[in-house]
């Protein structure tokens, strides 16, 4: 399955799954048959990592062999943020108080208070 996200003025608008084996599966597919611009992103991707999908002994997510597969930095929801420039999606910045920076590495806000 791939996965692609619905951007509309650097924001996340959706999320939706195509089928990979689908001979019109792609951004064509989306952009034609939907209209708009359509990025694809990876649900195993997040903090630039790409993951297995396995766990290890300890419950802890195994990253790919395979980076190639990191999409973007992160899988997105509806109203995270888009990067042209950067290709990365990242979530938007928390409402909490704190003196918050964007990472540059992972793509997730930090909190420069604590």
């Amino acid at each position: 399955m791939s996965h692609w996200a619905e951007i509309k003025n650097g924001k996340v608008k959706r999320v939706l799954v195509g089928d990979s084996d689908a001979p019109d599966d792609g951004e064509s597919f989306f952009t034609e048959v939907l209209g708009g611009t359509w990025v694809q992103c990876s649900y195993n991707t997040r903090n630039g990592v790409h993951y297995s999908g396995e766990r290890d002994e300890n419950g802890e997510a195994i990253p790919s062999d395979d980076q190639s597969k990191a999409l973007r930095y992160n899988y997105p929801g509806a109203g995270w943020n888009y990067d042209e420039t950067a290709d990365a999606f990242y979530p938007p910045e928390p409402d909490e108080d704190g003196d918050w920076v964007l990472d540059t590495t992972t793509y997730q806000w930090v909190n420069q208070t604590t």
